[in-house]
C-alpha cells in the first residue's frame, strides 16, 4: 500500500479481516500516493530580515538581566500532547496530568515538570531518561503564551548506530524570532503574525498549527521537533492542532473560538463512494466559523443524520465529531483528516483523509495547488467542491480515502470515484461577510510596533486594518 510520507518510526498494527468488508468499495485508485515533500526549513533569519528591520537596534554592551527564579508548586494541569505525534502517523495525541510549578518572582512564568514522564511510549527504540528532571517553560502575556525551547527527555536509537542517542527536543517559530530580533516583544510579534503565538483563553493554552506569511505566501509550522542534530532539519509538531494545557481552574469550552453561521447543505459523497449500493444523501448540517482564523470553518457532526444503508453500520452518539475546512487561501480549500462517527462492526470508526492533507498542513493549499491543482478543493459563491480524482506524481488517485483503525503501512483504504464532494455554506458565510462589512469599513494603518500611522509613506511596510480584516501590506 502506498503512503504519502515515509514514517520516521514504524508501528506495526494489523487490520483484522472481517466479513463486513464485503460492503466496502476498494477501487484501484484507493491508495495513498507517494507525494514528494516540499523542502522543509526553519525560516528564522529570513523572516527577521524581511519583516522586523525597523525595530530599534540593541545597544552595544547591553545585556539582558534575568531575575533569579524560585519555583513553587502550582498544582496539576491536564496536558494534551501533540508534539511526540510527529514521530509516527500512527500516534494519536495523549492527554494526562502533569505537575505545574510557578516562579515566585514572576506570577506569569510557569513550567511543566517532567511533562513526558507518563507519556505512553509505544517504541522500543525511543528511550526516556528518568535520571533527571525535564521542564517545559512558558510565560503568559495576557492572552499570548510564549514557550521556551525544551529537551523532552527522549533519545531515539537507530539500527545503523544503535549506541548513538538522538535527543528529541522542540522549539517554536515564536521563540526563535524573539531571540533573533533585538527589541521584539511578544505583542509586536503577534501584531504581525497573530497565529504564531500560543493562545490563553479561560485558563486554557492552545497553539495554532501554523501561521501564514502573506508576503512569502507560505504556511510555516509553529512547533518544530528535532531528533538528533537540528541542522538535519525539523519535524512538524502539533499537526493535529490538539496541543493543549488546561491550567488549574481552566474551562474547556468545545465552542470556544467558534461561532455558529447557520445551516448548510452537505451532499454526502465520501460514504456513498466508499460503500456499495449507497446513494448520495443531502444532509442539513450546522456550520461554525472560527473567530480566530479568517476562512476556517467546521461542520458539526456531519454524519449524525446520515442514514446507514447496512446493518453493520451504527453511529457513535457519545461524542461530537467535526469536519474542519480551511479556506484561508480562498479560492483554494483543504480539509483536515476526520472521523465520521460511523462505526463499522468489528472494525471501528470510519475515518477520512485526503491525499494532500498533510502537505496542505505544512505548506498551505495555494502552494500545493501550484503543484497538484486537482488535489485541493475550491470555494466559489459559498459552495465548496472537491474533484473526486487528483493527478499526482505517478497517476490518478482518489482525493478522499476512508479507513478504520490506526493508520499504518498495511491500512486498507476504501473509496470510489463516483461522486464529487460538495458543501454549501450558509449565505452569511465568507463572501457576504467580506463584501458587506469590511469593504465599507474605514481603513487604519499601524507600524510593526503597533503604533497608528496617519499617513504612511510610500514603500513603508505597515499593518492595515479594515473592519475585522487585518493584513500586512506595503504602501504603494
Amino acid at each position: 500500500m502506498k503512503k504519502l510520507y515515509t514514517l520516521l518510526l514504524g508501528v506495526a498494527v494489523a487490520l483484522s479481516a472481517s466479513a463486513t468488508t464485503t460492503i466496502l468499495q476498494q477501487d484501484v485508485k484507493a491508495e495513498r500516493a507517494q507525494i514528494a515533500a516540499f523542502e522543509i526549513s526553519k525560516p528564522l533569519n529570513k523572516l527577521a530580515q524581511v519583516h522586523f528591520e525597523n525595530l530599534p537596534a540593541q545597544k552595544e554592551g547591553m545585556q539582558r538581566i534575568s531575575p533569579k527564579e524560585s519555583w513553587v508548586s502550582a498544582g496539576t494541569i491536564s496536558y494534551t500532547d501533540d508534539i511526540m505525534t510527529c514521530l509516527s502517523k500512527n500516534l494519536e495525541p495523549q492527554t494526562y496530568n502533569v505537575d505545574l510549578e510557578m516562579d515566585e518572582n514572576d506570577e506569569n512564568h510557569f513550567r511543566l515538570v517532567n511533562p513526558y514522564k507518563n507519556w505512553e511510549n509505544p517504541f522500543s527504540n525511543v528511550v526516556y531518561d528518568s535520571s533527571k528532571d525535564y521542564y517545559m517553560e512558558f510565560k503568559i502575556y495576557d492572552e499570548i503564551v510564549i514557550f521556551e525551547d525544551a529537551d523532552l527527555g527522549f533519545n531515539v536509537y537507530y539500527d545503523e548506530a544503535p549506541d548513538v542517542p538522538n535527543k528529541v527536543a522542540f522549539t517554536t517559530q515564536a521563540s526563535g524570532l524573539l531571540a533573533a530580533v533585538a527589541g521584539l516583544t511578544p505583542a509586536q510579534l503577534a501584531s504581525v503574525y497573530p497565529d504564531i503565538v500560543a493562545n490563553y483563553v479561560n485558563g486554557v493554552i492552545t497553539y495554532p498549527k501554523s501561521f501564514y506569511d502573506a508576503e512569502e505566501q507560505k504556511n510555516y509550522t509553529n512547533i518544530l521537533v528535532s531528533v538528533g542534530d537540528p541542522k538535519e532539519g525539523y519535524y512538524g509538531g502539533n499537526m493535529n492542532g490538539m496541543f493543549q494545557i488546561v491550567m488549574p481552574g481552566g474551562n474547556v469550552d468545545p465552542n470556544a473560538g467558534w461561532e455558529d453561521l447557520g445551516t448548510g447543505t452537505y451532499f454526502e459523497s465520501i460514504m456513498s463512494s466508499a460503500l456499495k449500493e449507497t446513494p448520495v444523501q443531502e444532509l442539513k448540517v450546522n456550520i461554525q466559523k472560527s473567530t480566530k482564523v479568517d476562512g476556517m470553518y467546521r461542520v458539526v457532526d456531519p454524519y449524525k443524520t446520515w442514514k446507514p444503508t447496512f446493518s453493520e453500520l451504527t453511529y457513535n452518539n457519545n461524542k461530537t465529531f467535526y469536519m474542519v475546512i480551511h479556506c484561508e487561501e480562498a479560492p483554494y480549500v483543504w480539509i483536515e483528516d476526520f472521523s465520521t462517527g460511523v462505526i463499522l462492526t468489528g472494525q471501528g470508526e470510519l475515518k477520512v483523509l485526503t491525499q494532500a492533507g498533510d502537505l496542505c498542513k505544512q505548506y498551505g493549499a495555494a502552494q500545493v495547488a501550484s503543484v497538484y491543482p486537482d488535489a485541493v478543493g475550491t470555494i466559489k459563491d459559498n459552495v465548496i467542491t472537491f474533484p473526486s480524482l487528483c493527478t499526482l506524481d505517478d497517476g490518478e488517485y482518489l482525493n478522499f480515502l476512508m479507513y478504520t483503525g490506526a493508520l499504518t503501512d498495511d491500512t486498507q483504504f476504501m473509496g470510489g470515484d463516483s461522486n464529487e464532494f460538495k458543501l454549501e455554506l450558509p449565505t452569511s458565510g465568507i463572501n457576504d461577510a467580506v463584501i458587506d462589512l469590511d469593504n465599507n469599513a474605514p481603513v487604519e494603518y499601524f507600524n510593526l510596533q503597533g503604533v497608528r500611522v496617519a499617513n504612511p509613506a510610500a514603500g513603508e511596510l505597515v499593518i492595515k486594518r479594515q473592519g475585522d480584516t487585518v493584513t500586512k501590506t506595503i504602501i504603494r
